[in-house]
């Protein structure tokens, strides 16, 4: 869980003080210097700004309120201003309090959850916990038991979702009540003052935008030293979020997980099993630790994950050695007796690199053309769950299907806005395309998606986009070996001026979805930058508009009469009791409880919807690469059923045939 920013910060001034082997507080000031100089929106590092990054501070070390009490948040919120000042002045005496607090929480919620666990839970009693998206509110001491009494029954709970991990209540009550004490041990062990001193940063930081972090020299990204031609590999990089879940930081092109088109960056990952060992709770082990396991895999794993809008699933994964290839970027074929389309999905953004030598513009373009040659009539680009990536190779994408013109506009700190295009002749392809979207689309994923729409050259299907509107850069840190800062310094608009900054990429035609109702966006994020629009004049000339209303119509007839989005509507009208302006309500009883998590989870079939009326192929690319790739051939077979069994694409098969009976 996140930890209360407030506390790490002070305790870990204290610390510096006590300790001047390795910290001093002079770094707060270079880290304000550091950010007054590239961020790209100017902060006062006023009392409002102190309380703030308090207040951060606290969410997250505790963000579910576990541990500090609301009257200890109250006393530092209090102290705020000063505390800022006397870390301004390289006036370390707060660590060593803050330290002392935080110690003091940690063995108090140790010592009630041990309390717990000698007892039994009476289920039959009506009780609910609540969740807040972005932190719960602080309790008093008193209701600090009863807070992890419900937190605990949740858990008994979970562990009760499915038959096959069905447990008596009082394994499950071990179980938990186990899994939090490692978790409070691991706290106390790995140095309180350094964390919390990390964390101080990372809360002034994540003041100024959610996307702008520290990351100490222990944390930084080390992708690209740990991967290279000739390892074995899930093709999974994992990475620790601000909450301290387990969560995929980088997927590597050409890899299994890549292949699979399931798993993201941002993932949080939640178990792991293999059929020689027993299944794994991420919750109990550190990213380092974790990745050890999935090292000691040689062959084929079950990775269980959670994305960003609350969905949960399963995705096996091959162990492939990874190695340069000319087909980062696999295709399909779905093909019925009158028309042919082909479907890409496009996980992320990647640029140029050691293991993939070229971008991914680069890659789907040589895909398209084995689509090209396959004679498609229409082609279907998938980037839902795309988090985004390399801006530079965005702008490529969209050269591959627009000649020409403004593709959008750029601002950095202290620099006039530039006007990005595509400056070279012709195209890739030019035929009917169709865009498919959602909120996990976001940053290079919705600047690709808002020049399609600008230059009319895209249905845009699915769901509204995430809405981050801002790049950062990586550098570091001043004054420290190895440490990094990525830092918000530019922001994008499309080509007519606008932001998806907060507001995202609305799609021309929309698919509900069970998850779009968990408000889970940029907008909702704490300090998130409030979107703006740019007076510059652009150069481009937009094709014949889409008839986006006749297709709009076309498609809510058919989801009216469509059994499975029809479920998907009912199921979020059944939802709406426990979702409620950003708060989570669930109830504590087996047969409450059973019932929200029938209702929360994806419904599972072994329907085909599209099989049923699509042939699903491969290029004859692909079906060469297969013969002699035995692992990629399994993944792509996996790859299939998941396409076979997605009503998303069937619907957008639907409007680009709808689109092309149009066009004639």
């Amino acid at each position: 869980m996140r930890k209360p920013l407030a506390f790490i910060v002070f305790i870990f001034i204290a610390f510096s003080c006590y300790s001047q082997q390795q910290y001093s507080c002079i770094k707060v000031r270079q880290f304000k210097q550091m950010l007054d100089l590239n961020h790209i929106e100017t902060l006062i590092w006023d009392d409002a700004f102190a309380v703030s990054v308090v207040d951060q501070l606290f969410y997250l070390i505790d963000p579910s309120a576990h541990y500090f009490t609301d009257e200890e948040k109250k006393f530092f919120i209090a102290k705020a201003p000063k505390i800022l000042g006397q870390l301004q002045a390289n006036d370390c005496s707060v660590i060593a309090e803050l330290a002392d607090r935080y110690t003091t929480a940690l063995h108090r919620a140790d010592q009630i959850i041990n309390k717990i666990s000698q007892r039994s839970f009476n289920f039959n009693q009506a009780d609910t916990i609540r969740f807040q998206l972005h932190g719960d509110e602080f309790v008093s001491p008193k209701e600090l038991e009863t807070h992890w009494i419900r937190y605990l029954k949740l858990s008994v709970l979970l562990a009760n979702t499915s038959e096959e991990s069905k447990e008596s209540n009082t394994t499950a009550l071990i179980k938990a009540t186990k899994k939090e004490r490692n978790i409070i041990k691991r706290r106390l062990e790995v140095g309180i003052e350094e964390y919390l001193f990390n964390t101080l940063l990372n809360a002034i930081a994540t003041v100024y935008d959610p996307h702008t972090e520290y990351f100490p020299k222990e944390k930084k990204q080390v992708f690209m030293d740990r991967v290279s031609s000739d390892t074995h590999s899930f093709g999974v990089v994992l990475g620790e979020d601000q909450v301290g879940n387990v969560a995929v930081e980088r997927i590597i092109p050409g890899s299994s997980a890549w292949n699979s088109g399931k798993v993201h960056v941002g993932d949080v990952i939640t178990e792991i099993s293999s059929p020689h060992m027993e299944k794994v709770d991420a919750a109990l082990f550190t990213a380092d630790e974790l990745d050890e396991v999935m090292e000691s895999i040689s062959t084929e794993m079950e990775l269980s994950v959670k994305k960003v809008n609350g969905e949960e699933l399963k995705v096996t994964l091959i162990k492939l050695r990874l190695i340069e290839d000319d087909n980062k970027i696999k295709s399909l074929i779905l093909s019925d007796d009158k028309t042919k389309f082909g479907y890409i999905n496009l996980p992320v953004f990647f640029s140029k690199n050691e293991i993939t030598k070229s971008g991914c513009a680069n890659e789907l373009a040589k895909e398209i053309i084995q689509l090209k040659n396959a004679k498609i009539n229409g082609l279907i680009l998938d980037i839902r769950n795309n988090g985004g990536g390399d801006l530079g190779e965005a702008i490529d994408l969209v050269g591959i299907f627009i000649d020409r013109g403004a593709v959008g506009i750029v601002k950095e700190r202290g620099h006039e806005a530039e006007t990005l295009k595509d400056s070279n002749l012709g195209t890739v392809y030019d035929g009917p395309l169709l865009v498919m979207i959602n909120g996990g689309s976001a940053s290079a994923s919705e600047f690709f998606a808002a020049a399609m729409r600008d230059h009319n050259r895209a249905i845009l299907v699915g769901t509204n986009t995430y809405g981050k509107g801002t790049g950062q850069h990586i550098m570091p840190f001043t004054g420290n070996d190895g440490d990094l800062v990525k830092i918000t310094s530019f922001r994008f608009y499309s080509a007519s001026g606008t932001s998806n900054q907060g507001n995202g990429v609305t799609p021309d035609v929309l698919l509900p979805d069970l998850f779009s109702m968990l408000d889970y966006r940029e907008r909702t994020q704490r300090h998130f930058l409030k979107p703006e629009t740019i007076q510059k004049k652009t150069y481009y000339t937009p094709l014949a508009p889409i008839p986006t209303d006749v297709l709009r119509e076309s498609s809510s007839q058919r989801l009216n009469k469509s059994e499975f989005f029809t479920e998907v509507s009912n199921h979020r009208k059944h939802m709406s009791p426990y979702v409620q302006n950003g708060k989570f309500n669930v109830p504590l009883t087996p047969e409450g409880f059973q019932q929200m998590n029938q209702l929360s989870q994806d419904k599972k079939t072994d329907k085909t919807p599209v099989a049923d009326r699509y042939k699903i192929s491969l290029t004859k690319f692909n079906q060469r690469v297969n013969t002699i790739d035995a692992y990629g051939s399994k993944t792509f077979e996996l790859f299939m059923g998941d396409i076979s069994r997605d009503n998303y694409i069937l619907e957008s098969l639907n409007i680009l045939n709808h689109y092309l009976s149009l066009k004639k």
